[in-house]
């Protein structure tokens, strides 16, 4: 069903900017049907977190939305797919 990532090889370490980030494995939720999210944490850096999503074809993610922090990064591992993004604004109220 989930082609791109093999979900039972959990990461060790991520590079993000140019450094490799030593990772700690938390959990495997299931978001909704065909769609399976591996949750990360940093070791030592508590100001970010890590979500590897592996989406099934012909399934896509829920809408998300940033409740906390200033910024989120996004981007494809493997396959293909598209991404929608809104500024809603920073005089806007979630």
């Amino acid at each position: 069903m989930f082609a791109t990532i093999n979900p039972m090889t959990k990461l060790s370490n991520f590079e993000f900017e140019g450094q490799l980030l030593p990772t700690k494995f938390e959990e495997t939720q299931t978001v909704k049907e065909g769609v399976e999210c591996d949750i990360y944490s940093f070791i030592d850096d508590k100001s970010k977190d890590l979500a590897i999503v592996r989406v099934a074809r012909g399934h896509k993610t829920p809408l998300q939305r940033i409740r906390q922090g200033n910024r989120t990064v996004e981007g494809f591992m493997s396959g293909k797919g598209c991404a929608d993004c809104t500024d809603r604004g920073p005089d806007e109220d979630l």
